[in-house]
């Protein structure tokens, strides 16, 4: 794609957003604007909708979980109540897999108490059961510990704690625990920036999965000489760049002009897609 189709296909990106973004805007100010939301969904029913932006939010309909389940089956019902956005009836559905022991599930409901998702919002409660479940040799239940204290959201930011847990979860087996400490390590987030040590968490989460994003990140880091990134967009916007430059004369052309669409066309290679950003 020529940089002259690349600021075309941009200008006409920016123009569709800014028409969105001012119907979205009436939306929010008189609560309901036609046009924003027959471009939502070009058969609206009378009356404002609910669900979209400057409109009260769709209901939804709490369902309980057959009894007589297996833990598992509780699972897979939880799961598909997730999907419905039926979030406290999952919570529920989680809870009961939880008291027949499933780590699972307990570790559902200690996430659902620290996010405040389908109960109440306790994270001190939440963080406690997450603690015990990590007691008991749980890797995912310190890697859940080690991205609550990184991200600073919900908990108290503490990287000290955060690196401890993820390292823990690391040795656990869990790859992404490996690539969060490699972003750490780059952006030297309670340690000393070390671009070796990020590297070899990188090439790290690469081996624990196989995961293309993990190789491609170490392999970014390897060439990124004397660069250095304030923080993780930074990070990622640098990487993003580096992977398009890498990959572009390598992706199949696309049909008519020739020029397509960069994310469609790196779509149609697995190694490309997974490259882009790691999927947990």
């Amino acid at each position: 794609m020529s940089n002259y189709s690349k600021i075309l296909v941009l200008a006409s990106i920016a123009v569709s957003l800014l028409a969105w973004r001012i119907d979205a805007t009436q939306a929010q100010t008189t609560g309901y604007n036609p046009n924003y939301y027959q471009r939502v969904n070009p058969t609206p029913s009378q009356g404002p909708p609910c669900g979209h932006i400057g409109t009260a939010p769709c209901p939804v309909q709490t369902t309980n979980a057959p009894q007589n389940m297996s833990a598992e089956q509780l699972l897979a019902y939880a799961d598909k109540q997730v999907k419905q956005h039926d979030y406290a009836g999952a919570m529920s559905t989680y809870q009961r897999a939880a008291a027949m022991g499933n780590i699972e599930a307990k570790r559902q409901v200690a996430v659902g108490h620290v996010r405040g998702i389908g109960v109440r919002q306790d994270a001190q409660k939440g963080i406690a059961m997450l603690e015990d479940i990590a007691k008991n040799g749980d890797a995912k239940a310190y890697y859940h510990l080690g991205y609550f204290f990184e991200n600073g959201k919900f908990v108290q930011r503490d990287y000290a704690r955060a690196l401890q847990d993820l390292r823990a979860a690391s040795k656990g087996g869990v790859w992404f625990a490996s690539f969060k400490l490699g972003v750490m390590y780059e952006l030297g987030e309670g340690t000393p920036h070390d671009r070796a040590a990020a590297i070899s968490w990188f090439d790290r989460a690469a081996s624990q999965r196989g995961d293309a994003s993990a190789a491609y990140y170490a392999d970014f880091l390897r060439s990124a000489g004397s660069q250095r990134f304030n923080s993780g967009d930074a990070m990622a916007s640098a990487y993003w760049a580096w992977f398009m430059k890498r990959y572009e004369s390598l992706l199949p052309k696309s049909s008519g002009n020739g020029t397509g669409n960069f994310n469609q066309r790196c779509n149609a290679i697995p190694s490309c897609a997974n490259a882009v950003w790691p999927r947990n």
